[in-house]
């Protein structure tokens, strides 16, 4: 049975009807937002390969919605809110331009065929996410703003993770995305130990980290393997999803006022 996948027209209503109460995003929320579609390209790629492979795939159809809808009104928020700065305005202009290329494609039913064409399409556009980020994180000149860039995309790569997994089983270059995702899985670790030694990190932050680290180290043998993994999908989605909402826990904490206006120690490094 066919399934068309569609952002509901409700949501579309929905953003036009709210457009005059929407409230501008700070800075920080803007590079968290604009860091979220990042993940959502991934997001929307893994649930086209869980749905064409047959896994799960009502509740990945829904999600596969929910995540388009989101990328739309997450679109909305920092079109209202990125006014003044000609570099990002020009950057969000390209994802916007990308996304309606993407989601002409994605939204279709999905075809296992299509996986390749579905991998390659969602890095393109995660490229247009990220430009945006860094042309916000530049204008803010913060190194806050750094944290919640690296923070923001270790949700991405959690979703990166699952993508590539899953597209490892698809039955198409199968070398060539397991390599992909051991590789995913090193910058995830590489970033993880970054934030892990933030001197400035509070107590909440570092709880939360730690929670991640160790969730991680007792799962991360899995993605970087050379032979195939013993998890079912249905195991790569859990892991992946809870350490998405974890992340997407200390981004939320990076984005607070009180963090943003942190004295920085002159030896934290500002990039990877």
């Amino acid at each position: 049975m066919k399934k068309i996948l569609l952002i509901p027209i409700f949501m579309s209503l929905l953003l036009l009807s709210n457009s005059g109460n929407s409230k501008a995003l700070s800075t920080e929320q803007a590079i968290s937002t604009a860091g979220s579609q990042r993940m959502l390209s991934q997001r929307i790629a893994k649930n086209y390969i869980l749905i064409s492979s047959r896994i799960t795939p009502d509740e990945a159809t829904e999600e596969l919605d929910e995540s388009a809808a989101n990328f739309e009104m997450n679109l909305h928020k920092l079109k209202i809110s990125i006014q003044d700065d000609a570099m990002s305005k020009k950057a969000l202009q390209e994802l916007n331009k990308g996304w309606r290329e993407f989601r002409e494609f994605a939204l279709r039913e999905p075809k296992r065929e299509n996986t390749p064409e579905i991998v390659k399409r969602s890095g393109e556009l995660l490229n247009l996410a990220n430009n945006l980020v860094i042309a916000l994180e530049f204008k803010s000149a913060t190194k806050s703003a750094v944290l919640i860039n690296i923070s923001g995309r270790q949700r991405m790569l959690s979703q990166r993770l699952a993508m590539f997994y899953l597209a490892g089983f698809s039955g198409y270059n199968e070398d060539k995305y397991h390599e992909e995702m051991r590789d995913t899985a090193k910058e995830f670790s590489d970033a993880l130990v970054y934030l892990i030694d933030i001197p400035e990190n509070p107590e909440q932050i570092k709880t939360a980290l730690n929670d991640v680290n160790n969730q991680w180290s007792f799962y991360q043998s899995r993605f970087i393997k050379k032979k195939k993994a013993r998890y079912v999908p249905r195991v790569i989605q859990v892991i992946t999803e809870t350490i998405l909402q974890d992340m997407d826990q200390v981004t939320e904490l990076y984005k607070r006022e009180d963090f943003a206006k942190t004295i920085f120690s002159e030896s934290m490094k500002i990039a990877l």
